[in-house]
C-alpha cells in the first residue's frame, strides 16, 4: 500500500474511532465547553483497546481484525449506552445532534488542527 493510502486509511480510522467515543465524551465531560469533543478519538481508542485486551486476557477473543471489528462495535454500542443513561437522561436542549449542527466550526477547527497534527 502506498504511504499516502495508508496515511489516509489511517485517518479514516481514527475518525471512526472518535465517532465511538463521542456520546460518551459530550455525556461524561458535558460541563465542558467542548462537551469532551476533544478528548472523544482518544476516549474510543480507550474502550476499543480495553475491551480488545479484557477479552483476549480472559480467552474470549484472538488477535485478529474481526475479533477488532466486533471491540469497536461493542465499544460502540457501550458509548451509546452511557450516551443515554449517564448520569440522567440528556435533556431536549443536551442532545448531541443539535448540539453537532450548532457548533460545526468549533468541530471543523478541531478536525483541521488534528489533521495537521496527523501529518
Amino acid at each position: 500500500m502506498k504511504p499516502m493510502n495508508l496515511a489516509i486509511t489511517w485517518w479514516l480510522w481514527t475518525q471512526l474511532v472518535g465517532l465511538v467515543g463521542l456520546p460518551t465524551a459530550f455525556r461524561l465531560f458535558r460541563r465542558l465547553p467542548d462537551r469532551g469533543y476533544g478528548v472523544s478519538k482518544a476516549l474510543g481508542l480507550l474502550l476499543t483497546t480495553y475491551l480488545f485486551w479484557l477479552l483476549g486476557v480472559l480467552g474470549l477473543l484472538h488477535n485478529d481484525y474481526g475479533n477488532i471489528l466486533f471491540c469497536l462495535g461493542l465499544a460502540a454500542a457501550l458509548s451509546r449506552l452511557a450516551y443515554h443513561h449517564l448520569p440522567a437522561r440528556p435533556s431536549a436542549d443536551d442532545r448531541l445532534g443539535p448540539w453537532l449542527r450548532a457548533h460545526w466550526r468549533y468541530i471543523l477547527v478541531t478536525e483541521l488542527l488534528f489533521a495537521a497534527a496527523f501529518l
